[in-house]
């Protein structure tokens, strides 16, 4: 299966950085119809049909699943993610497709605005015009692939060095002419990710948006959680094997949302805020991307998807 990572950085004060991540079928996979497993959850509207649209564009009938078998007779099936950001009104700020043969994936791809796509206006492009560019490139589609984006970064997916949550290459691009790129965003003692909401009741301005992680030593140190109006958490995390880890508030069932590999990347945070929320996470190398990521749960109830920046 053909790994390919778009950075698409648009090197403008403020502006937002889109990360594509799509990992191609083979091609002697012979695709004529897949059933769109669908997902209640997801709160876009036309992502549903963007996804149909964009099958049909490349001539594959597309059958939707809106129970929680697999029916008879589907070799391949989709399933997916959305979530929305909110400013001023509603829009897409990341999505995953997953794409499976008879239980098998072989097909991945991932849509992600860095930041929840910042004072960028483009944030604001409806679910179509995102959305094409990365069904095209994950159908094998030449005559719209993500180059059309004024595409200036490519890269190989991120690799997380054992005992630490993430290795980041910046691209030239990212800051300025002169910038020479550090092997591992510890080598700076700080990086970033984003926390989304995808579950749980609505937490207003207590919404976690942004995690500041500063490496006190090697695999472990600490983390702030800015959530709008500068309410924060603070906490702690640490390098542990999946195995040996005991948590109180994350569930298992919200754990497994997400599969990591057992490479020895896997990590802990735990934060509280001055009014008795503690949240937990989990993080490491997402078995579906490659890259680093991760899966939270707070004692209001309420789960997130943790996004480090890449």
């Amino acid at each position: 299966m053909k790994t390919l990572l778009l950075s698409v950085i648009c090197c403008i004060v403020f502006s937002a950085c889109t990360s594509v991540t799509v990992r191609r079928p083979d091609a002697n996979f012979v695709i004529e119809n897949v059933c769109i497993q669908e997902n209640p959850k997801v709160w876009v509207s036309d992502f549903l049909p963007v996804l149909k649209d964009g099958f049909a564009r490349h001539g594959i009938a597309t059958t939707v699943n809106s129970g929680t078998t697999k029916p008879a007779g589907c070799e391949y099936v989709l399933t997916y993610t959305a979530l929305q950001s909110w400013d001023f009104v509603p829009y897409l700020s990341h999505a995953e497709l997953w794409l499976e043969r008879d239980g098998q994936q072989i097909g991945y791809a991932e849509y992600h605005l860095v930041g929840k796509g910042g004072f960028d206006l483009t944030k604001w492009e409806g679910t179509k015009t995102k959305m094409d560019p990365v069904l095209d490139e994950l159908l094998g589609n030449s005559s719209n692939r993500i180059s059309s984006q004024q595409r200036r970064n490519q890269e190989e997916p991120p690799i997380i060095e054992k005992g630490k949550p993430a290795q980041i290459q910046q691209s030239k691009s990212q800051t300025n002419p002169g910038f020479a790129p550090e092997s591992s965003s510890f080598s700076r003692k700080k990086f970033f990710a984003d926390l989304s909401l995808y579950d749980g009741p609505i937490v207003g301005s207590n919404q976690i948006t942004r995690a500041e992680f500063v490496e006190t030593a090697d695999g472990s140190g600490t983390v702030r959680l800015i959530a709008p109006g500068n309410k924060l958490f603070n906490g702690t995390f640490h390098s542990e094997p999946a195995e040996t880890q005991k948590l109180t508030v994350l569930s298992s069932r919200t754990r497994n949302t997400i599969k990591l590999l057992n490479d020895g990347n896997a990590g802990v945070l735990v934060a509280n805020d001055d009014y008795g929320t503690r949240l937990e996470c989990v993080y490491g190398t997402l078995v579906s991307s490659g890259g680093p990521g991760g899966v939270c749960g707070d004692t209001r109830g309420n789960k997130y998807k943790l996004f480090f920046d890449k």
